[in-house]
């Protein structure tokens, strides 16, 4: 039996504590133009918030190194001359072990746009050859909308044909196909039955971060009710690691009042966003009454850069005529 002494004791418990303050982890990855090629000398500044941690250049492979990184939410920020300037998003790096952040880098005079329908997964829209349309987060700002519908009635390609008044039937026909050979998907998951249409009348922008329009046939990926398009309409999720509480409201004529409340935000490796809107007006005509009520949800938890467990929840309510 051995026995430990009281200051060999002292010293084991002195170098256990000092390896778990001085446990620092890595951030690393390789910055691409849009056709994959490698490229050399960007700066890449490690950014946690608005504070600058960190400054390096990329090799003559392209790859970039941070070390004795503390735990926390970071994320890159990379320039390079004839680039556009990218930001990346928030991810956690652990104390301990390596968090990869691969960064895409976009011609100055081309928007920075990734999109999923046409492979299944991301992929730089420069690099696809199928005809895809992305409305984001800015895009979905600036044309201040109530639903869905009203974006898809920019896309080239796309026709919306509503019935009545607002909340009245409404169907999307991609490119002359009938409207119930379109895939619908909300964050990756089908909303749609099979062969069956979708009414986007019931459809609000609350929570919608993105909208992804493919035009044409897609039914390797999606299957045989995908032979007009693909519509992947992807929601928000929280990022600021301060809690960021929104409240909106606005109204006008015809009894029309809308109001939506949100609250999101990121703590570590979880992030968490819910949205609760109300639309309601009495219409123009009798019995054209609409109501709509819309929560959305999405929580997510990042236990490493390659592994993203998410949970999104969206309902709604709504009410037509009398």
């Amino acid at each position: 039996m051995k026995i430990l002494l009281p200051e060999t004791f002292a010293a084991v418990l002195l170098l256990a504590s000092s390896a778990g303050v001085f446990a620092q982890g890595v951030v690393r990855g390789t910055v691409s133009d849009p056709l994959g090629a490698v490229v050399k000398d960007a700066k890449v500044t490690l950014e946690r918030g608005d504070s600058s941690i960190a400054d390096t250049k990329t090799g003559d492979d392209g790859t970039f190194s941070f070390s004795s990184v503390s735990a926390g939410r970071y994320h890159v920020a990379v320039s390079s001359p004839g680039f556009a300037a990218y930001k990346g998003q928030d991810s956690f790096v652990n104390a301990t072990g390596t968090t990869t952040m691969d960064v895409g880098l976009q011609i100055s005079t081309i928007k920075n746009e990734i999109v999923v329908s046409a492979t299944g997964s991301e992929v730089p829209i420069s690099q696809v050859g199928a005809s895809v349309t992305l409305i984001d987060a800015a895009d979905i700002q600036a044309e201040n909308k109530l639903d869905v519908l009203e974006n898809l009635r920019q896309v080239a390609g796309a026709q919306i044909i509503q019935t009545g008044e607002r909340g009245g039937g409404t169907s999307l026909y991609i490119r002359g196909g009938e409207s119930a050979f379109n895939k619908i998907l909300i964050d990756g998951v089908p909303s749609n039955a099979i062969g069956g249409g979708f009414d986007f009348a019931q459809l609000s922008n609350s929570g919608v971060q993105s909208l992804e329009i493919l035009k044409g046939a897609n039914s390797v990926l999606f299957g045989a009710d995908a032979l007009a398009g693909v519509v992947n309409i992807t929601t928000t999720r929280g990022t600021t690691v301060t809690p960021e509480l929104k409240y909106t409201v606005d109204g006008g004529n015809f009894g029309t009042l809308n109001e939506a409340v949100s609250l999101g935000g990121a703590f570590r490796q979880f992030d968490y966003y819910s949205i609760f809107s109300r639309f309601d007006t009495q219409g123009s005509y009798p019995n054209s009454a609409f109501h709509n009520g819309t929560y959305a949800g999405n929580f997510g938890w990042i236990p490493n850069a390659k592994t993203d467990v998410r949970i999104t929840y969206r309902r709604n309510w709504t009410d037509l005529g009398a």
